[in-house]
């Protein structure tokens, strides 16, 4: 289980208002700009968007609004690595 997780029963607004990124954010003591969204619908792309956050869309339809602006468009999650830092950040890169 992750150290913070957010449900749509603690935000006043679903998706794609920015509502449940921004608390996890606070939650993690970042700026939303430091946290990454990994997306697969429309609707959790614009919320992560909204929220400020770098976005990760995968699998999401070619016509979704704003896809163009998400960090890293993917068709799966095979080429994204995520490594732990010793200091606890995490870098999310895709592969070589």
């Amino acid at each position: 289980m992750p150290e913070v997780f957010v449900t749509a029963e603690q935000v006043k607004h679903g998706k794609p208002a920015p509502d449940a990124y921004l608390l996890g954010a606070e939650r993690l003591g970042l700026p939303a700009g430091e946290c990454a969204v990994v997306e697969d619908a429309p609707a959790g792309l614009l919320s992560g968007l909204a929220a400020g956050c770098r976005t990760i869309a995968v699998n999401v339809p070619a016509d979704a609004p704003r896809l163009g602006e998400a960090d890293l468009v993917l068709s799966s999650l095979e080429d994204l690595v995520v490594e732990r830092q010793t200091d606890g950040v995490v870098n999310v890169r895709l592969k070589a």
